[in-house]
């Protein structure tokens, strides 16, 4: 199965290194109006080459909110191997504890949009049952613990 978008066929014959900066470019665009709209979470962003053909954005938070999003990882892991909740994804989340954890469905949305921003510009022509993959390039969004004074 072939996926393809409108951006990718407007830079086709561009090198990676410039996929790279357009990515960075709009990557933190949309962090920047993130954190204009949610002061109380701030987020960093690091958009790098990794490798041969890997681009990795880094979605960087502050301690106090890294170890709360560790702690929320652990709790909605152990939720989801009950038997009540089979299904992972947005909307379970969004019912999932409301009171101390409400900040984190700001950065799952956050990161929905970004890992959307960074694949834009990707193709993949992969087909996994025959272990054929073919893509412009692989890499990962994240978040880490950040880099700079919070």
């Amino acid at each position: 199965m072939t996926t393809t978008s409108p951006l990718y066929e407007a830079t086709r014959n561009l090198p990676l290194k410039q996929i790279a900066v357009l990515v960075r470019t709009e990557v933190r665009k949309t962090v920047k109006a993130f954190n204009e709209n949610t002061p109380t979470i701030p987020v960093g962003v690091s958009v790098r080459l990794d490798g041969y053909r890997s681009i990795s954005v880094d979605l960087q938070l502050s301690d106090e909110i890294y170890d709360l999003f560790i702690e929320f990882s652990n709790a909605l892991y152990e939720e989801r191997l009950s038997e009540r909740n089979q299904a992972f994804d947005i909307d379970f989340m969004r019912t999932f504890r409301d009171g101390k954890y409400a900040k984190m469905m700001f950065l799952y949305e956050l990161k929905q949009v970004v890992e959307g921003i960074r694949q834009q510009y990707n193709y993949d022509r992969s087909d996994p049952m025959t272990d054929y993959f073919d893509v412009r390039y692989y890499g990962t969004t994240k978040f880490t613990k950040g880099k700079r004074g919070w």
